[in-house]
């Protein structure tokens, strides 16, 4: 199963102070998915529960319990009845804010909600989402949102009049 990853651009983006209590930084932006993508290759182990392997098209990419995909495997690995094996084409490039770690949790967990089936609702995939990254909630809708708090606050808006974006990668990473 092939499932395309979205990245996003960040059309707007006002940061406030970080908070005390999580360190969080709050934020106002304007959120806008674009054809930019990473790609999923997910291959279901029927008779392997408990099997999780991650492989990636980009040796920098972490395919240990440092990336999200692993992090949310193992969290819900008990609710898996059957094994799986991804291999993760990256096109999306580190650490530039669009969003790639975050976007490949969102179609992860909307795969595992569908197949598993876990039934979470909406609401409750964008709460679970949260506890593994703020931009993971956006990724869940894609499209174009207002986005306020840490992420959690989405409000889908009517898209700019821009059609097209360029966007140039000078290849520097950014934590």
């Amino acid at each position: 199963m092939k499932l395309k990853s979205f990245a996003k651009l960040n059309l707007s983006l006002l940061v406030f102070r970080p908070r005390k209590k999580d360190g969080y930084h709050p934020l106002c932006s304007v959120f806008q998915t674009i054809s930019l993508y990473d790609e999923l290759n997910i291959k279901i182990l029927p008779h392997q529960k408990g099997v999780f392997k991650l492989r990636c098209s980009n040796p920098e990419v972490p395919v240990d319990e440092k990336n999200l995909l692993t992090k949310l495997y193992l969290r819900l690995k008990a609710k898996i009845p059957f094994g799986l094996q991804i291999y993760l084409k990256k096109n999306i490039p580190m650490g530039g804010g669009l969003g790639g770690g975050s976007s490949n949790a969102a179609v992860f967990l909307q795969f595992l909600n569908q197949y598993v089936p876990l039934n979470y609702t909406k609401k409750q995939l964008v709460s679970f989402a949260l506890s593994f990254g703020a931009d993971i909630p956006f990724f869940l809708e894609g499209g174009t949102s207002l986005v306020r708090g840490i992420g959690e606050k989405l409000k889908s808006i009517k898209p700019g009049p821009y059609k097209y974006f360029v966007l140039i990668n000078p290849q520097l990473h950014l934590d």
